[in-house]
């Protein structure tokens, strides 16, 4: 049975994440991740502990925190080049073909084109702020939103060219403390 005093709050809910790149010492353009499929942020701790046998058994006098960590995670089915560029490690630029000339699919081209291109493996360390909002789908009165000023991301799991199900991209980033801390969490009124 529900405790009668105590305030309940649920959430379930999808949302929308947004990624703004620091590079050079400054951040760059937002832009949406797009598609979101799941995502989430942990954290933790680690402790050492002082022991005394004053009375034989021994006894846990005193612990101390020596290290927070905190970790966010999440997944997307949007393969735009923002998103394929953080999980090849890529910087991304653009390679103009010239009439005649051989295409990268094998064919040539009828006309002059300039096509996206994806330099994997040129930009490992990717860092920038992270924002996710919440919307939730439970009838929750309240909207999440996350806020991680600095993230250093990374891409997990495969990154898949042929297969039945769409394809789907899965990143892990370190939480890095800034001068406004580590992430910041508001519980917004859904208007």
């Amino acid at each position: 049975m529900p405790n009668p005093t105590a305030t309940i709050e649920r959430y379930v809910g999808g949302g929308r994440a947004y990624f703004t790149p620091y590079e050079n010492g400054a951040y760059g353009t937002e832009y949406e991740i797009g598609e979101i499929k799941s995502a989430s942020i942990s954290v933790s701790s680690e402790t050492t502990e002082a022991f005394s046998q004053d009375t034989g058994v021994e006894l846990m006098v005193e612990d101390a925190v020596t290290k927070v960590d905190s970790t966010v995670k999440y997944t997307t089915q949007n393969v735009n080049k923002e998103n394929m560029a953080t999980a090849l490690m890529a910087t991304l630029t653009t390679e103009m073909f010239a009439i005649g000339a051989a295409l990268p699919d094998g064919t040539t081209a009828t006309a002059e084109t300039t096509i996206d291109k994806i330099v994997g493996m040129q930009k490992p360390l990717q860092r920038g702020k992270l924002r996710i909002v919440g919307e939730p789908i439970n009838g929750s009165a309240k909207r999440p939103v996350l806020i991680v000023p600095m993230v250093s991301v990374k891409p997990t799991g495969d990154n898949a060219y042929i297969m039945k199900d769409f394809k789907t991209l899965e990143f892990e980033g370190k939480v890095l403390k800034t001068v406004d801390g580590y992430f910041t969490e508001y519980l917004m009124e859904v208007a």
